[in-house]
């Protein structure tokens, strides 16, 4: 019974400290919503830079529950390919907006 009352006890003191509940986490970032923003960002990054003859989005994966890896590359006007790695995540713990960077680019 002591172990029962000392349960409760200790259960109902990380509820009133503030324990995040369950329905307050974020949901996992879907591939619909993690590929409509990386194709944003390779738009924006094609009107920026007039060298980008053409590009594509190749294939994803899920990196983490949160976070998806798109393989980008593009044609340039001199005939030079270039890829990267289009990361999209969520901007941080507090929020759901989603925000895309390229990195590991390479041109050849």
């Amino acid at each position: 019974m002591r172990k029962l009352i000392a349960t409760s006890a200790l259960g109902l003191a990380l509820l009133l400290a503030g324990a995040p509940a369950a329905g307050a986490a974020r949901p996992p970032l879907d591939h619909t919503r993690a590929l409509k923003s990386a194709e944003q960002a390779a738009r924006t990054l094609a009107r920026q830079d007039g060298r980008i003859a053409e590009w594509e989005i190749a294939r994803g994966f899920r990196f983490t529950s949160t976070k998806w890896v798109f393989v980008w590359w593009a044609q340039l006007n001199d005939g030079r390919v270039c890829s990267a790695q289009l990361v999209t995540r969520y901007r941080n713990s507090k929020q759901r907006k989603v925000i895309s960077y390229f990195r590991n680019e390479d041109c050849s």
